[in-house]
């Protein structure tokens, strides 16, 4: 038989799970299931949508009756925001309908949760998204940089150049793009090594 201990050894960083609540009794359950987590607490629409301009959001979990507008509006404009369009919205319901699921979907919320719900099953799901989110950072990182160098890399120059260009064809200003070339860079990196 074999054990995995190199699994309860990972260290994950801390994510932001950002809650729209009333209640206190959620918001402790909140604060006991995701405690290996940054749990901010926002109890109006308008504070919900300043903390998500800030960024650095990971998650967002809506309380449908503490919200003063429509959940579906709220996601449409939580997914228009830039700092927020990549982050999963869980919508919490105090009852099952099926059509108001739908729209919350189409209107881009990730998981629709009725409630009551039982602690365990909350967090499993809470932690799924966080997950997901947490791979997906790493993939359009991995993405973006070049691993060894850690600068920004060929798919990110060329999608740079594309909106440099379009913003000087906008503003009708000229663009310069400056490329050097280190000659016999082979012998550098065969002296000093690639790091």
């Amino acid at each position: 038989p074999t054990s995995d201990y190199s699994a309860s050894c990972v260290m994950q960083p801390r994510q932001t799970l950002l809650l729209v609540e009333h209640d206190l009794a959620a918001i402790q359950t909140f604060f006991s299931l995701m405690r290996y987590h940054d749990v901010v607490v926002v109890n109006s629409d308008e504070a919900l949508e300043t903390r998500l301009q800030d960024g650095g959001v990971d998650l967002v979990v809506m309380n449908l009756d503490a919200l003063e507008q429509d959940g579906a509006a709220m996601s449409r404009k939580i997914k228009q925001l830039p700092q927020s369009r990549g982050v999963p919205i869980i919508a919490l319901a105090s009852s099952s309908d099926c059509g108001e699921e739908v729209t919350l979907f189409q209107a881009g919320a990730s998981d629709y949760i009725a409630k009551p719900v039982h602690d365990l099953v909350l967090q499993a799901r809470l932690n799924f998204h966080l997950e997901r989110k947490r791979s997906k950072d790493l993939l359009e990182r991995m993405a973006r940089y070049d691993e060894l160098t850690e600068v920004f890399n060929r798919r990110e120059f060329n999608v740079s150049l594309q909106s440099e260009w379009q913003r000087a064809a906008r503003t009708e200003s000229s663009l310069a793009v400056l490329m050097i070339d280190v000659d016999l860079f082979k012998k550098y990196n065969d002296h000093y090594g690639h790091g």
